[in-house]
């Protein structure tokens, strides 16, 4: 191509680029309009087509890993030669760059030729030996060429002439890496031609490089003299810089000198202050720790006061809790605590949903509930079985609702009278005491002192009722509002036989009643009495009283107020009532016919008895159309009847269980009954018989409508009581009884027999021919007792109910006081009968009694207790633990009995922690003497008697006292004995 070309494709490029820019353009304006030049084209274009778009570093980064890679001999040694280019070509491509713009040309083509030479010399390594030299001489030459960069703009010829040098280097060093490649590439003919030339271009890099060190020595030559120049200018202003340093010097080390002193001072001054601050630290702290200990003592003295404070608080609370609880454990009567709870939660549980509230909407209740009204005591009479105690537990449900609604406080008490459990008005009267002080103690805000009025009663004598009418009256003074509820006034003339202390008096209940009108009701517009009986004269005559009857509001049960809830509970009982309600018609018809108006209890009664004659709950209408009976004797005849024709040979379940419920001296428990029906069934003289243990089902089902069983939510159902249905019942079959038959024409559906030989059989087990023996249960400390055979007492369930009551079955009712004599039949009062006597005296000189004694030490509480004269310590008053006739008839029996009490009182009646308790065998039982009945006993001890008889012969009893004092060290015994005389 003619020079002429290339300068009019260069005059194309723009003047404003730099020289190497333009030599660069003209370059490769030649190589595409040059035909000579196509090869070194070619080879431009086979670099652009290895690297692509690739960068001028991804190039270099994409070299190096092939060489790093090198696995074989042959490209190892290749790697050798071409390693050191590497570093050459970085710095070169550096300064290169510095030059030129164009990215990614011209570091590129340099990066590209030589990855091509590598990859080249890797296929052809035996025609690389004929390049190294001329490789190696590469590395030197640019290397000098890297460091020309410096004289880059500072060349007396300007930037121009070393950027056309670094061209021309530029352009020599790709026609070298075009030459290695094709000699590389090309046949061995050919490598001498091109290697010579290749040795041409590296020439001309030197060439190059000779240029460009003689510009860079005119530059340095140049640089050289205006450096001397500076430099002596320099040294002129350095002597001028000395002299005035060294002035500057000297004033300096004046000052120096000067703030050294200063400092030394300073240094004193700093010492000292920080001896200071040392000083007032340690001050800080001794203050600070002093502060700390006084904070230490004020906390412990604050907290010793808050202890001391909650201590006083406490003993306060304690002293309040302790004379709260001396008060009421003084005044409280237990014994049938239980039973009373039990008549309300069944009374508040037993009735059908949605009856009894006809009565919250009587003008008679308002009037009575309202708080300013002059109506105290509300009466609601009604006869026998109209559901008064049902009704008495809703209005006890009502009033607390009533009161809890209106945010009030309150006392609430009530009592539930039965013919089940007698009790005297001293009890009575403890009961209600005892109720309202723990009302008044949960009204009382802390720390629950006990109000003045009633610290006089701390030592109150519980066995005088007007002592506890007195506290009753301080209690309801005390409280904001007080309702007391009492029903079953006319169950009180029943008295259980001899299960009563003496003297016993008819007119308990209305003393009781009297006292609350006349004494309370009358003179507190605070308090409220209800009061729930039949209408018997009697009862009318002291709660009517003209002194008080205008505070009387009273309400008689009438079948308007009873048919509807009596047609609600039938139409619930049956399920599905007829259409056209007919039995209900039937059942209110015949109940206004009855000699109980409107009566619960006929109704269920009769209803239990019909259902069960029937399958089907729809043939009760054509039963009941039959005709019903309208007097409860005959409802209950009717009943037994069908019992007694269903009965087989042998004693049949339904009159063993209504025997023993009927003649029990209180309710007896679920398990109670089973046990006493298993050992009835026992033969006597051996254990209860396992297979003759009956289930409660069985027995609630023997025995009909005539028993109930409720048992209480979550509640064991052999611990819950069983009793007959309604004390007419109870009435009834006492009636038609054993004990009434004087003239031999009585029926006997149960008989007392039952229960009196029961006792009896269910001690003579030979399971307690040996005391009980006791145990301490490893980890609880907790005292057990079992058999000489292992069986633990705890499901023994007749056990208590038969240590504490056998004595009272075998009574003889000749023997009771005059007013109760009244009561019996005359064969009664004949006096015991010869099998009872030989009966108990087998028992008393059975070991079996001694286990019998110890089980009454163990379980039946108080049993033993007996009062003493404070000056002859002799006993005073004995609480009678064996049959009432035993006194008169076995006198010897009972003086050997009493002589064993008194004697061993302190082993009958320990306290659980005692470490005697229930060791009933520590008694010296041959010390009686050969004649007493309990001589013949086992005890863990060998014992004799030391005297036969300590009285004179002739010597009434009773006319002697005899003190006994032994000395302080045990080894002496004075024995004085003082006889009356005259």
């Amino acid at each position: 191509m003619p020079v002429g070309a290339a300068s009019q494709a260069a005059g194309a490029i723009v003047m404003t680029q730099t020289t190497f820019e333009r030599e660069f353009a003209i370059f490769c304006a030649d190589l595409q309009i040059n035909p000579k030049h196509k090869k070194k084209l070619a080879f431009v274009e086979r670099i652009k087509a290895n690297n692509g778009t690739s960068s001028p570093g991804e190039i270099e980064n994409a070299l190096e890993d092939l060489v790093r890679k090198a696995r074989s001999t042959s490209l190892r040694k290749v790697v050798v030669r071409i390693q050191p280019t590497l570093g050459v070509i970085k710095d070169y491509a550096g300064v290169i760059d510095t030059m030129i713009q164009a990215y990614p040309f011209p570091t590129a083509l340099i990066w590209g030729g030589l990855k091509i030479v590598f990859e080249c010399a890797g296929r052809y390594s035996k025609q690389f030996d004929l390049i190294k030299a001329e490789v190696s001489q590469l590395t030197d030459v640019l290397w000098e060429l890297s460091g020309f960069e410096e004289i880059h703009g500072t060349s007396l010829y300007g930037a121009d002439a070393v950027q056309r040098v670094l061209s021309s280097s530029y352009q020599t060093l790709l026609k070298f890496w075009y030459r290695c490649t094709k000699i590389l590439e090309s046949p061995g003919r050919y490598i001498f031609a091109t290697n010579t030339k290749l040795q041409g271009l590296v020439e001309e890099l030197e060439s190059n490089c000779q240029y460009l060190s003689r510009i860079r020595d005119g530059v340095e030559a140049h640089f050289g003299k205006e450096l001397r120049v500076s430099i002596s200018a320099e040294q002129v202003y350095a002597v001028a810089e000395r002299a005035a340093a060294s002035e500057e010097r000297k004033k300096a080390e004046s000052e120096r000198q000067k703030a050294e002193f200063e400092r030394q001072l300073a240094e004193a001054e700093r010492r000292k202050a920080e001896e200071e601050r040392r000083r007032a630290e340690e001050e800080r702290k001794k203050a600070q720790k002093e502060r700390q200990q006084m904070e230490i003592e004020r906390r412990k003295a604050e907290d010793e006061r808050q202890k001391a404070e909650s201590r006083r608080v406490e003993e306060i609370e304690n002293q309040n809790e302790k004379m709260w609880h001396q008060l009421g454990t003084r005044v409280q009567f237990i014994e049938d605590n239980e039973l009373n709870c039990d008549a309300y939660s069944q009374g508040a549980s037993g009735r059908h949903k949605g009856t009894c509230n006809w009565l919250f909407e009587t003008n008679e209740f308002k009037e009575w509930a309202a708080d300013n009204s002059t109506k105290h005591t509300f009466w609601l009479s009604g006869k026998h079985g109209a559901g008064k105690s049902f009704l008495c537990s809703s209005a006890i449900e009502q009033i607390v609702k009533t009161n809890k609604s209106k945010s009030r406080p309150y006392g609430m008490v009530f009592r539930f009278l039965t013919k089940d459990f007698y009790v005297t008005r001293n009890q009575i009267l403890r009961h209600l005491a005892n109720q309202l002080l723990w009302s008044l103690f949960e009204l009382v805000p802390n720390p629950k002192a006990l109000p003045d009025p009633l610290r006089h009663f701390l030592q109150i004598d519980v066995n005088n009722s007007a002592e506890v009418e007195k506290l009753i009256r301080v209690i309801v003074s005390e409280l904001p509002m007080t309702y007391i509820f009492i029903d079953g006034l006319d169950e009180a003339e029943y008295a259980d036989d001899n299960s009563r202390p003496a003297p016993a008096r008819g007119d308990d209940v209305q003393a009781i009643i009297e006292f609350l009108i006349r004494d309370i009701a009358e003179s507190s517009p605070t308090f409220k009495l209800w009061l729930s009986s039949q209408p018997l004269p009697e009862i009318r005559g002291y709660v009517c009283k003209p002194d008080w009857v205008g505070g009387i509001q009273e309400l008689s049960l009438q079948t308007k107020h009873t048919e509807r809830d009596i047609l609600s509970y039938l139409g619930s009982a049956i399920g599905a009532p007829t259409a056209d309600n007919s039995l209900g018609r039937i059942f209110i018809k015949a109940a206004l016919a009855s000699e109980v108006e409107g009566s619960f209890l006929w109704a269920n009664t009769m209803l239990k008895d019909l259902q069960s004659q029937v399958d089907d709950d729809s043939e009760l209408l054509k039963l009941a159309q039959e005709g019903l009976p309208t007097e409860m004797n005959k409802v209950y005849t009717t009943m037994i009847n069908r019992l007694q024709s269903q009965q087989k040979d042998g004693l049949p379940l339904w009159k063993i269980a209504l025997s023993l419920i009927t003649f029990a001296k209180r309710p007896l428990r679920m398990g109670e009954v089973i046990d006493a029906v298993a050992m009835t069934r026992t033969e006597l003289g051996h254990d209860l018989n396992p297979s003759k243990i009956t289930s409660s089902d069985r027995i609630l089902s023997s025995c009909k409508a005539l028993i109930r069983h409720q048992v209480s939510d979550g509640g064991n159902p052999l611990d819950s009581v069983v009793r007959l249905s309604h004390s007419a019942v109870r009435t009834f079959l006492v009636k038609n009884s054993d004990m009434q038959n004087s003239n031999g024409r009585g029926k006997g559906y149960v008989t007392s027999q039952i229960i009196k030989d029961c006792c009896l059989r269910y001690w003579m087990q030979p399971r307690y021919r040996r005391p009980l023996e006791r145990t301490i249960r490893s980890g609880t400390n907790r005292i057990s007792f079992r058999t000489h055979n292992g069986q633990g007492v705890e499901n023994h369930r007749l056990l208590n109910y038969a240590a504490k009551y056998w004595y009272q079955h075998f009574d003889s009712h000749s023997f009771s006081d005059t007013t109760f004599m009244l009561r019996r039949s005359q064969s009664e009062l004949g006096g015991p009968r010869d099998a009872d006597k030989l009966q108990v005296a087998e028992f008393l000189r059975s070991s079996n009694f001694q286990t019998c004694l110890q089980v009454q030490c163990l379980f039946v509480v108080r049993h033993f207790m007996q009062t003493f004269d404070q000056i002859t310590d002799e006993a005073t008053a004995l609480r009678r633990t064996l049959p009432n006739w035993i006194p008169k008839l076995e006198p010897e029996t009972h003086r050997q009995y009493v002589d064993f009490q008194s004697e061993w009182c302190h082993l009958l009646v320990p306290g659980r922690q005692s470490d005697v308790y229930g060791e009933l065998d520590r008694c010296f039982w041959t010390a009686l003497g050969p004649s007493n009945f309990l001589s013949g006993n086992k005890g863990r001890y060998r014992d004799f008697q030391l005297q036969a008889a300590l009285r004179k012969e002739g010597t009434v009893c009773g006319q002697t006292c005899q003190f006994i004092k032994t000395s302080s060290d045990g080894r002496a015994v004075v024995v004085c004995s003082v006889e009356k005389q005259g």
